[in-house]
């Protein structure tokens, strides 16, 4: 995709990145541990991509579309634990596709420095 973050030159990164991200058109690749507790259980996962919008959970779990799911993230290098309320958007044979809902602006700035500090 032209004018992905990907295809960036060094000195238009860093700030085109985090609009990119914050307009919630860009997940990026990521493998990270995830709880996830939803209204009848909870299982442990891991995540293929992150963004500003959502996460892919990589799981074999069933979830029905619009279920709400409280997500632990602990998040490596950053040193904090995540608790994000997300609800199941979409789902597939390989996992959920999660929607968050009402980000903090601290939860938004732990994301962000994540996904910026990545390499791409």
């Amino acid at each position: 995709m032209a004018n992905a973050p990907n295809d960036l030159t060094v000195a238009e990164s860093a700030a085109t990145r985090t609009r990119w991200l914050l307009r919630g058109q860009a997940r990026v690749p990521v493998a990270l541990p995830v709880g996830v507790e939803h209204p009848t259980g909870r299982f442990v996962a891991e995540t293929l991509d992150v963004g500003l919008g959502g996460m892919f959970i990589a799981t074999t779990s069933v979830l029905a579309y619009e279920t709400r799911v409280e997500i632990t993230v602990d998040l490596p290098g950053v040193g904090c634990t995540l608790r994000l309320t997300g609800v199941v958007r979409w789902k597939s044979a390989c996992g959920l596709g999660v929607q968050f809902l009402q980000l903090g602006a601290r939860d938004t700035h732990t994301i962000v420095t994540l996904l910026e500090s990545l390499p791409r």
